[in-house]
């Protein structure tokens, strides 16, 4: 019995009356059962009520085609090498025009993408360039690639290695320490993305 369904039975158990478990077991199990039949009838119906639903989710299953093998515990983070999905950089920056976040976004990118190409370790400091060193930044076919799944390797606070994944479509909310100087008044200790 693999360990999983033992706790699944351990579980089980702690709810019976410990006298004659094995058809209180049994009992619990077809009821368990059934509850997972009925949830995939409700399922069910409710993507057929609800075409709006059907087709985010054919969409989304469509983004997040990118499945990950295995990944080294050692490196950072792991991205697919898919270039299936990808946006036109001049096409999205027009419009998303009105949106502040996008302003200066194509420059600091650039930047980004240099301090990296150089080996400079983001420490809250942004590196300055040149602009003739932003400038020489071209992205082949004008194009910025997007990823349904992004796996990062950590260590946790029992000194274990852990990973995580983030999914846009699922668990798109993330939190880091935050750079910030300490003259800015009382910095929040975390950046939220």
């Amino acid at each position: 019995m693999p360990e999983l369904e033992h706790c699944q039975s351990k579980r089980r158990f702690a709810r019976t009356s410990k006298n004659n478990f094995i058809p209180q077991l049994v009992k619990h199990d077809v009821h368990e059962r059934l509850m997972h039949r009925v949830q995939r009838h409700l399922d069910q119906v409710r993507q057929k009520a609800n075409p709006v639903m059907k087709h985010h989710k054919a969409r989304a299953t469509s983004v997040s085609g990118d499945p990950l093998p295995f990944t080294n515990p050692a490196a950072h983070y792991h991205i697919a090498a898919s270039s299936r999905d990808h946006v036109d950089i001049t096409e999205w920056l027009g419009n998303n025009i009105d949106d502040p976040a996008i302003q200066g976004f194509l420059p600091r990118l650039k930047s980004h993408l240099l301090a990296q190409l150089h080996g400079i370790e983001y420490q809250g400091d942004e590196h300055t360039f040149t602009d003739e060193d932003i400038d020489a930044v071209l992205f082949a076919e004008d194009r910025l690639y997007k990823h349904s799944i992004l796996h990062v390797n950590y260590t946790s606070y029992d000194l274990r290695r852990q990973q995580d994944s983030i999914n846009p479509h699922t668990r798109a909310d993330i939190m880091v320490l935050a750079y910030e100087d300490d003259d800015e008044g009382s910095p929040h200790p975390y950046w939220y993305a």
